[in-house]
């Protein structure tokens, strides 16, 4: 039986997840990493993201990046293993190259989703490389470069602290709040294929603040206050991912500008509207005590307020 599948980022942003017969065992299995519903044709006002299957993938390393303006004032954009083509109306169809490599249709499932990251981009939302917690239904994130302990930090939660997702995730802006969406680690799902984990990744949790992680010998924890040093260091977080998501725009210099332009706008108005904290990590001790100081802090500062 043929199932399209439903993903949600509040009631502003709606997408359905659908395709063709041979691609419906490599969908059914996108939506149970992701921890989809079926899509029930009562839904309404929510865009289309259909995939057919593509016999061959390009070889041309010329066509890879180049943006293809279409005559209904649509567009369209090659990764070489996937092809978007983005119509005027909102639809989205996907061709995608399927069951040649299993790292490849795993990475295909992140390029069938980079419409939905432009989406959450142009509505003032992120994609962030960073990992989410959780406490008292309010979501925090645990932002850093590569190696700054984000997993490891995520592995080792406790005193009531939920780890949401330890590599990526989408910030929403949506009834004039932030939610984080968990997102899954790709990386995670290669390497553990016949175990892998799911993520819930319609379901989003009001942003309380942020932790930007930094090896330390010792657990300290310090508020970030100039709005300058906070933009960077979001930005840079949220280029990690988005330079990888980028590169297919290498070509479309105009794109690219516009997309980059919205990634540090959003930045900044994050930067000026949630706490953030540097938290210094050691390899011992239990750092989510100074989770939960920042916690209290946030919270006596809301309830003054």
């Amino acid at each position: 039986m043929r199932s399209s599948y439903f993903l949600s980022f509040g009631k502003s942003q709606s997408w359905i997840l659908s395709c063709v017969p041979e691609l419906q065992e490599w969908l059914d299995f996108i939506a149970n990493i992701m921890e989809l519903p079926v899509h029930h044709n009562s839904i309404i006002n929510a865009r289309t993201i259909h995939c057919t299957k593509r016999t061959l993938p390009i070889i041309d390393n010329e066509a890879i990046g180049c943006m293809q303006v279409l005559s209904d004032g649509g567009w369209r954009i090659d990764y070489g293993t996937v092809a978007l083509t983005f119509r005027q109306d909102g639809r989205v169809f996907a061709e995608v190259l399927h069951n040649i490599d299993y790292v490849i249709d795993i990475y295909n499932i992140s390029y069938i989703l980079f419409p939905i990251y432009i989406a959450i981009v142009e509505n003032g939302g992120l994609v962030l490389h960073a990992a989410a917690a959780m406490k008292y239904g309010k979501a925090w994130l645990l932002a850093g470069s590569s190696g700054a302990g984000k997993s490891t930090c995520s592995r080792n939660l406790q005193d009531g602290w939920t780890s949401l997702c330890d590599d990526m995730c989408l910030i929403v802006f949506d009834k004039n709040q932030y939610f984080v969406y968990p997102m899954p680690t790709w990386s995670q799902i290669i390497e553990n294929h016949k175990k892998a984990k799911s993520w819930s990744c319609s379901t989003g949790i009001p942003l309380q603040g942020i932790f930007f992680l930094k090896q330390a010998s010792e657990n300290r924890l310090k508020s970030v206050e100039g709005y300058a040093e906070k933009t960077i260091m979001l930005n840079k977080s949220a280029g990690e991912h988005w330079k990888n998501l980028m590169f297919a725009f290498s070509k479309s210099t105009v794109k690219t500008r516009l997309l980059n332009t919205f990634v540090f706008n959003n930045a900044q108005r994050l930067a000026r509207i949630v706490p953030f904290y540097e938290l210094s990590v050691s390899l011992h001790g239990q750092f989510w005590k100074y989770m939960d100081i920042a916690t209290k802090e946030v919270s006596a500062d809301a309830a003054v307020v």
